[in-house]
């Protein structure tokens, strides 16, 4: 089943991934700005070579990971309303640049800092939009959200409005491709199911708990 929501980030294999990764939870997300009773954990999938992931990626190295951000939120709020407003109202922030105020936000720049590039993803069906970025050394260099009514890139200085409409998918393609530094074509049943293979990769995943 396609998931209704989806946020993932893709990076190089490498063998500290797991500690780097809950060292970017504490760092990006520490104590003071979660909601109270929040517990942290990171969910670790792969390495693959990329074009297991997407046939037409390359078929030669560097191997990726995929880690996304799991929430254990009894009140169902993860963060305080001051970091909510904070991502809300930053000036090249994920909202200022088309997106949401998601949490995995505030740790993508600690995370690209303790592995030198991710790229996140991340994937609605309510509403509908695709978000793409690529982070390096902690600074946003490109992104880009797809929306029915609109469409925002960000080219790592400027916020601009884009006609036309895109699909999803290639907005997702297109942050992997930045990633490895070459095309990722989708073919058409990857087109249409490109949100249900990135989570059944995740299914996979060992999960390491924030203390």
């Amino acid at each position: 089943m396609r998931p209704e929501a989806l946020y993932i980030w893709a990076a190089q294999d490498r063998d500290d991934l797991p500690a780097l990764a809950l060292r970017a939870l504490a760092e990006g997300l520490p104590p003071p700005w979660r909601a109270p009773g929040v517990g942290l954990s990171v969910a670790v999938a792969g390495p693959w070579r990329p074009d297991a992931l997407l046939r037409g990626a390359p078929a030669h190295p560097p191997l990726l990971r995929l880690i996304s951000l799991e929430v254990d939120a009894p009140r169902g709020r993860v963060l305080i309303e001051e970091a909510r407003q904070a991502l809300l109202t930053a000036p090249l922030g994920p909202v200022a640049r088309g997106g949401g105020p998601w949490p995995e936000e505030l740790i993508g720049p600690a995370l690209s800092r303790q592995l030198g590039a991710l790229a996140a993803l991340a994937w609605s069906e309510a509403p509908a939009m695709a978000w793409g970025a690529v982070l390096r050394q902690g600074r946003c260099l490109w992104s880009e959200a797809a929306w029915p009514e609109r469409q925002v890139r960000f080219d790592g200085e400027f916020v601009v409005e884009v006609r036309g409409h895109r699909d999803r998918a290639d907005v997702i393609a297109e942050a992997l491709a930045r990633l490895l530094h070459g095309p990722v074509p989708l073919d058409e049943d990857e087109r249409l199911t490109l949100p249900d293979l990135l989570a059944e990769a995740m299914m996979e995943a060992e999960v390491w708990t924030l203390d």
